[in-house]
């Protein structure tokens, strides 16, 4: 006989290693979200593996929240964190939700001088609603908001807020077309490889607008053996303060995409990309085209561990032959190993390559590598920690080496409701003055959420 105890916690740790493969949630909402994209990094996106490999463009609101380490940068995010895809199972309604995280900083303005602490308060509410109409056809709308708001400096006050639309229209038992739109308003947070740093950085953090659409096509269904997708996706950015529109831009992308089902855990795949980046004033020359080349594999050996990789070559070539063009290797990989029934590791790495805030430089290469850990003490406490390394590469030389670590605890009080507790460390190092800065922080945080029911 099984005891009723044990049986109990076996159950709680298979739930909690199922949150980590299928929930998707908005950047620092909760412990459970405590995870970058199908690589579990902290601080974004959830994605499920088959969204990790078939999905082009983010259209959820990138919400400005530094209070959990450190957020990507656009292309690094596109990689790590593509939206996840309509899961029709979820009931149709109203799913609303809030966090609310106080986190107080050793360096709040994460500059090499002079370090002030301070306390951020951060509000983050969201709603989703989901419908389904036709024969098997599903709609999802959603909104989220990020209010940061500090003691003391009140210049590094930020807002953020988007809207998205998502349908997919299922034809027929073998394909697909996903139709996605987003408009989000945000900024780029102090100390990410996105936002200017040194003597390029302003007074207050730079905003920005963003609209982005984008169509996915796929034939054939993850129990078939051959699968193709095809798909576009047009992103419009406008910076809104700072002087920065020289940075304003539109990016348009086109893929195609063919996987293989070697046996139902072994799946082989290739892509072809190409990008185009315009920029919208003559004054910044850096309008470029990449096209990228990627092969890939998912492999499930057992029920406890599973692997997934990328890899490929890049072309940037810029239409100004004074810069500096790109050719090289983009990849993306993850390991993940459950020793235990409580305990899941994940360990990840990434390659992309990203344009530049820097004014000095026309692009920068991305290179990351990581292990996140998350244990079950019960069948409500989760234990959780975290370390990743970047290095940003820059075409003038400029480097930098961001190591970015912390541990966490979640408590689950009830089904939709969690606190969470948070201590870490963001250290930035480089080869260039004002650059370099180091912040320490610690957080208490609450949300609230309505579940998501999923048919039977």
């Amino acid at each position: 006989m099984v005891n009723s105890k044990n049986s109990k916690r076996l159950s709680a740790g298979r739930d909690l290693r199922l949150s980590g493969r299928r929930l998707a949630g908005v950047s620092g909402v909760s412990g459970a979200t405590w995870a970058r994209g199908a690589l579990c990094v902290p601080a974004a996106t959830v994605a499920s593996i088959v969204a990790m490999f078939g999905v082009t463009a983010t259209v959820t609101a990138q919400q400005n929240n530094s209070s959990y380490g450190l957020p990507p940068s656009s292309a690094t995010q596109r990689t790590l964190s593509p939206p996840e895809e309509i899961d029709g199972r979820i009931l149709p309604g109203f799913y609303p939700g809030i966090s609310i995280i106080a986190t107080r900083h050793s360096n709040a303005r994460r500059v090499t001088s002079p370090e002030e602490s301070d306390t951020e308060i951060s509000v983050s509410p969201e709603l989703v609603y989901r419908a389904k109409f036709g024969a098997n056809n599903h709609l999802e709308l959603g909104y989220t908001a990020t209010a940061n708001q500090f003691s003391n400096f009140s210049d590094e006050d930020t807002d953020a807020q988007g809207l998205s639309a998502a349908v997919q229209l299922n034809i027929g038992r073998n394909a697909a077309v996903d139709l996605r739109a987003g408009y989000n308003e945000g900024s780029e947070a102090r100390g990410s490889s996105a936002a200017r740093a040194g003597n390029d950085a302003a007074a207050v953090p730079d905003e920005y607008k963003e609209q982005i659409l984008s169509v996915d096509g796929r034939l054939g269904n993850s129990e078939d053996r051959l699968q193709f997708g095809v798909g576009a996706s047009a992103q419009d950015l406008e910076y809104t303060n700072n002087n920065q529109s020289s940075r304003d831009r539109d990016n348009t992308s086109v893929y195609g995409r063919v996987t293989y089902n070697v046996s139902p855990l072994t799946s082989v795949l290739a892509e072809i990309r190409q990008t185009d980046v315009d920029y919208i004033e003559d004054s910044n020359p850096r309008d470029s085209q990449e096209r990228t080349l990627t092969v890939g594999a998912n492999w499930q050996p057992t029920e406890l561990t599973g692997f997934q990789f990328r890899v490929g070559k890049t072309q940037k070539d810029f239409d100004n032959e004074s810069l500096q063009d790109f050719d090289g290797t983009n990849y993306l990989g993850r390991v993940t190993w459950e020793p235990t029934a409580f305990t899941t590791v994940s360990a990840y790495a990434s390659r992309a390559v990203e344009e530049s805030s820097d004014s000095a430089a026309s692009f920068f290469v991305s290179d990351l590598i990581g292990v996140t850990v998350n244990h079950g003490l019960s069948e409500r406490l989760n234990l959780l920690g975290y370390y990743n390394k970047t290095e940003d590469d820059f075409s003038n030389g400029r480097l930098d080496d961001v190591k970015d670590y912390g541990v966490g605890l979640d408590y689950a009080m009830r089904e939709w409701l969690s606190l969470n507790a948070r201590i870490g460390r963001v250290k930035r190092t480089s080869n260039e003055a004002d650059v370099p800065f180091e912040d320490t922080f610690v957080s208490l945080g609450i949300s609230a959420k309505r579940k998501e029911p999923t048919r039977k």
